[in-house]
């Protein structure tokens, strides 16, 4: 709640009350215009003035924006030079690691190693900017449904060429949490710092303790520098990672990439988390285990507020995953079943005349329809209920490109109505911008007809023609941001940190067919670096621990491809590693999950899956069913669906079919369908899938349609 003399609203935001407050700010709960929620930090009264402090919020507003991504919260608005200065950023309805730990006790297993990922894959992200956070804790570590979020960067500092605006003598940072070289030379803090700080919070999350803790804060800065850790109550697993992170050495602690190859081992089965309330315990070991090459990983954190104790007291983890905890501090299931009050549904979406099959996304909690010859819609996953529905000129087709920031964002084909219009001016494509809430248009762009939209989840939209042509747009605003000539006939991807341009030097016909992957800043589209591959690829736009994946397809003649081989890049040494397959396949339709390709051939039914890491077949098999799309990926099964809803279920494990729901459109499957039939959506245990005729529907798929 509010108190007296707290502001009601700032920068066109309704505060609703206060969050937290730290040494620079309040953060409180707003509200947007459209009524969004979001937390917004406003400095306090005693720093305005201040040029120290608005340099150093200026710098944190800087950060934040920088290092935004999947394990940080993004900014949506800011005003340094606001009286007060303020700054908002998407609202998380989560507990701190810190509450977490003290509501329901230390974590353990996967719990443990999935937030250690996590803040890992963190700290890569911020690293790879350039920036060191120097401040993680677990009170600056968010635990949101979908994994930790970092937060707070106030006294991030860049790597190079920025002055470190605090006070000479100062001490920036935590004592329990600051590596020892914040205490002994704080301007020559690195990355290495933060490292240092990740272990210290991965030993709290798993014993409700740091490494060095004691009743004062000059004895925690004394142990720092020169006692060894007490990692009393670490599992053997995590141990010896532990201990290479909290060397006094900064040269000798591994690097994100590192850290996190070490953390995939472990979850792999390589090492063990010992849970402190098992009965015979093995003393733990010091020696790490193997690194991983290739590896990424990013993080953040929060600060530590439980009473400090000087014995050693034994307590019992808790396994519950943290990706699955609710914001109320509850527990519920590993996968949460169905949304609330979900039953099973069918929904028939109009359109324009032609009802083909639209296809559907899952962003952000909420469920988007459209294409086929039918508006873009947002539907309820819980009953099929239509939220809102967006309507366009004449659209020919709509391809919804993804979500970010409270806005979706979609590719618009429309019919130009002018008699005296070009052929090439007949068909209009365009990127939309739509409020993800209300629908609303926010922005839009049009192009000639022939140009693709891409959007990677960071801050920027693309759209690029045949000709090499490539227009980069601020996703928030719509403004353009930079325009620049790359290559002819090039496919685009990308991650938050680079867009990558996969050009060929032709795709049909005689030649090598190389692909050149061209590296670009998302914000200003300067060329980064450029590789060469002697084959013709095409990205499966996966780009987990810095690795993206490719498959390598051989053109003949008659204008068909077949996929020949699986490519990893690895994108820091941009180094490629080819795994041939030993039979081509005749198809393009793959999906890329835990380490196997799964390709589906549309003509025959057949769908295999491949080992990555060797191009070997695990299995092959044939359904009873043509025209199959491209799979969603569960737990145990793989499904596919066709133009008539139709959805097959595969074991994942064997190929083995093992149900086959009934059509819910009145054709054939091979005749259904003018184009790819769409795939089905997984959300938890139910399947969302669509049939010509604008047909949208939701079943369990533990339970699912029986065919009569």
């Amino acid at each position: 709640m509010l108190r007296d003399g707290d502001r009601r609203v700032i920068g066109g935001y309704v505060l609703e009350g206060r969050l937290g407050m730290g040494g620079m700010g309040t953060v409180y709960l707003g509200r947007s215009p459209s009524g969004r929620q979001v937390a917004v930090k406003v400095i306090h009264q005693q720093f305005v003035g201040d040029p120290k402090f608005t340099a150093r919020f200026r710098q944190e507003v800087a950060a934040a924006r920088r290092v935004s991504g999947a394990f940080t919260a993004p900014v949506v608005d800011a005003d340094p030079d606001a009286v007060p200065p303020w700054m908002a950023t998407q609202y998380v309805d989560a507990e701190t690691l810190g509450e977490r730990v003290r509501r329901q006790g230390p974590l353990c297993g996967e719990a443990l190693i999935e937030l250690a990922i996590g803040l890992a894959e963190a700290l890569r992200d911020i690293h790879r900017v350039g920036m060191v956070h120097r401040d993680l804790k677990p009170a600056n570590v968010l635990i949101g449904k979908n994994g930790p979020l970092v937060i707070d960067f106030g006294i991030a500092r860049a790597l190079e060429g920025s002055e470190l605006l605090t006070q000479t003598g100062q001490l920036v940072g935590t004592p329990p949490f600051m590596a020892p070289e914040q205490f002994l030379a704080p301007r020559e803090v690195g990355p290495a710092a933060d490292i240092f700080a990740l272990a210290s919070v991965l030993l709290f999350a798993a014993t409700g303790r740091g490494p060095f803790d004691a009743e004062s804060p000059h004895i925690v800065a004394y142990q720092v520098v020169h006692v060894e850790p007490n990692l009393e109550g670490l599992g053997e697993g995590l141990h010896g990672i532990v201990t290479r992170c909290l060397s006094k050495d900064p040269e000798r602690r591994p690097s994100p990439a590192e850290l996190l190859a070490l953390l995939s081992q472990l979850r792999a089965g390589s090492g063990a988390i010992r849970d402190p309330s098992s009965a015979e315990q093995t003393p733990p070991k010091g020696t790490p285990p193997r690194v991983l090459p290739n590896a990424t990983g990013r993080r953040r954190r929060r600060r530590r507020t439980i009473p400090l104790v000087a014995v050693a007291v034994a307590v019992v983890c808790t396994a519950t995953p943290l990706t699955v905890l609710n914001l109320a501090g509850e527990n519920r299931a590993a996968h949460s079943s169905k949304a609330p009050g979900w039953r099973p549904w069918q929904t028939t979406l109009q359109g324009y005349g032609y009802l083909g099959q639209p296809e559907c996304h899952d962003l952000d909690g909420a469920l988007y329809c459209g294409g086929g010859g039918i508006p873009l819609a947002r539907l309820s996953r819980a009953d099929g209920r239509m939220e809102w529905r967006h309507e366009g000129d004449t659209p020919m087709a709509v391809d919804i490109l993804g979500a970010a920031g409270g806005l979706l964002f979609s590719q618009r084909e429309e019919s130009n109505p002018s008699l005296e219009a070009s052929l090439e001016e007949y068909s209009v494509t365009g990127i939309e911008a739509l409020d993800s809430d209300s629908g609303k248009l926010r922005w839009k762009k049009k192009a000639i007809w022939g140009r693709q939209a891409f959007f990677f989840g960071g801050s920027t939209v693309l759209d690029a023609d045949l000709d090499g042509g490539v227009r980069a747009y601020d996703s928030r605003s719509g403004r353009q941001l930079w325009k620049k000539k790359i290559a002819d006939g090039c496919d685009y991807t990308g991650t938050r940190d680079a867009v990558y341009a996969l050009c060929s030097d032709g795709l049909y016909g005689k030649g090598r067919h190389d692909t050149l992957v061209i590296a670009l800043s998302p914000d200003e589209g300067h060329t980064l670096w450029t590789a060469r591959h002697n084959g013709l690829t095409l990205s499966l736009a996966d780009h987990s621990n810095g690795v993206m994946h490719f498959v390598e397809a051989k053109p003949a003649e008659d204008l068909s491809l077949s996929v020949v081989a699986l490519v990893e890049f690895d994108v820091p040494t941009r180094k490629f590693t080819r795994h041939p397959l030993a039979k081509p396949l005749s198809t393009l339709k793959v999906v890329l999950s835990d380490g196997t390709l799964y390709a589906v051939d549309e003509a025959t039914g057949s769908v295999h899956a491949i080992a990555m890491a060797t191009g070997r077949a695990r299995w092959s098999t044939g359904t009873s069913t043509d025209g199959l799309s491209a799979p969603a990926v569960g737990d145990d099964a793989l499904y596919l669906a066709t133009a008539t809803g139709r959805v097959v279920a595969l074991d994942r494990s064997s190929g083995r079919e093992m149900w086959a729901s009934p059509a819910r459109a009145g054709l054939p499957d091979t005749e259904a369908n003018t184009g790819a039939p769409a795939p089905p959506v997984l959300i938890d245990e139910t399947l969302v899938a669509t049939s010509a005729g604008g047909k949208v529907f939701s079943f369990d798929v533990n339970h699912p349609p029986k065919t009569t």
